[in-house]
């Protein structure tokens, strides 16, 4: 089996799927509607400078509405406890998860949250199955999540490429 797969630096936390995480699931796949919406039209290659700038403004204006809120307990983040709590990641791809240490159990469902450092308040949850004990597909994810978690890795893959030229020229 043969997998395109770019260093990353980013962590994860998961636990086995005992079937207690599908509530939480839901509640982070819906989370932010309009945050995704506004960072859809950012994602959009043919914005004006003028669209840009205000686009850019508004998700600023929504990341500290988000940061005053969680500060006055508005929005309190009622997370589930998971086994594995901030775990390094190897590499990534657009469907695998390359972890650096062995602690998967092959062909077991793990659910796992992760927050993207392309959007720094904005924490993605999905389900993947080990593959081995390091390698992990992702298996169920939301469509919102999916396009945020495919971003990431296109900006990932764009920053290893950026280092890889600089380091060969």
């Amino acid at each position: 089996m043969s997998l395109f797969l770019v260093p990353a630096s980013q962590k994860i936390s998961f636990s086995l799927d005992d079937g207690s995480f599908m509530d939480e699931y839901i509640k982070l796949s819906s989370d932010g509607e309009g945050f995704n919406l506004i960072r859809g039209l950012r994602a959009k290659r043919d914005l004006s400078q003028n669209e840009s700038i205000i686009i850019n403004l508004l998700l600023s204006l929504h990341k500290k509405i988000d940061a005053i809120d969680e500060k006055l307990g508005a929005t309190k983040k009622d997370r589930l406890t998971l086994l594995y709590e901030n775990v390094l990641i190897e590499s990534i791809g657009f469907e695998h998860i390359l972890l650096r240490d062995a602690i998967l159990e092959p062909s077991k469902r793990y659910y796992a949250r992760a927050v993207l450092s392309l959007y720094p308040n904005k924490e993605i949850a999905f389900f993947m199955v080990a593959l081995d004990c390091n390698l992990a597909k992702i298996e169920q994810i939301s469509d919102i999540n999916e396009s945020e978690w495919s971003n990431f890795v296109s900006a990932t893959e764009r920053e290893y490429i950026r280092a890889t030229k600089g380091a060969s020229e």
